[in-house]
């Protein structure tokens, strides 16, 4: 009796490891869709600085907030290019599934190596 009680105690240590790892494997399986969606979707005069990612937790849906710089030459072709940008991320089924809608919620102008860009911060709405 005692060996098939170790047994059992082995089998739900193992059986609690794999459900650990099958979870890992499907955030990272996960990510890498919406990455790749990202960078497809990425317009060239676009570079991204930071990328932030978070989690589902309490209720919350997950989070991806992005900044980074438009250079395509003066302001107002930088915010169609982030505002075409961030339509083309939300209605990408397989980016926006699971996350919050984004919106830009930032754009300014600063001059970058002695270039005028337009630094933007995309968040969840």
């Amino acid at each position: 009796s005692q060996p098939l009680e170790q047994l059992q105690n082995t089998h739900g240590e193992y059986r609690g490891k794999m459900e650990g790892l099958n979870a890992f494997f499907k955030k990272r399986t996960l990510l890498s869709k919406k990455f790749k969606a990202l960078a497809g979707h990425m317009p060239r005069e676009i570079w991204l600085e930071q990328v932030h990612y978070a989690s589902p937790s309490q209720g919350k849906g997950a989070e991806i907030s992005l900044q980074g710089r438009c250079y395509a030459g003066n302001a107002e072709q930088d915010v169609q290019i982030i505002n075409g940008w961030v339509e083309s991320l939300n209605g990408d089924k397989e980016f926006i599934d699971g996350l919050k809608k984004l919106t830009a919620t930032e754009v300014r102008r600063e001059k970058f190596l002695e270039r005028d860009t337009s630094m933007f911060a995309i968040a969840p709405q």
